[in-house]
């Protein structure tokens, strides 16, 4: 009566990871490194980046990180605009 089980067990491929598996789990790493130190590098350059344009309000420091964060959505994310 409870012959879904086995039907799942003995249709289950069990096969060894192969080099190219670990090449993909590699490149998928490192593109969320990347990714995550792309995204995070702006909160450690805040203070030079609010010296060299002259930001002293956080308001002012609020709209120069929104315009950054847009620019590279559009920029990498977000090209479905460039086709």
């Amino acid at each position: 009566m409870n012959a879904l089980p086995e039907i799942a067990s003995e249709n289950r491929l069990e096969r060894a990871p192969t080099a190219y598996s670990w090449f993909v789990v590699f490149v998928l790493l490192t593109v969320g490194i990347v990714s995550y130190l792309d995204r995070n590098i702006t909160a450690l350059l805040i203070e030079p980046i609010k010296a060299d344009l002259g930001i002293t309000a956080p308001a002012e420091r609020g709209r120069a990180m929104s315009t950054y964060n847009v620019a590279n959505y559009l920029g990498g994310d977000g090209c479905w605009w460039a086709g």
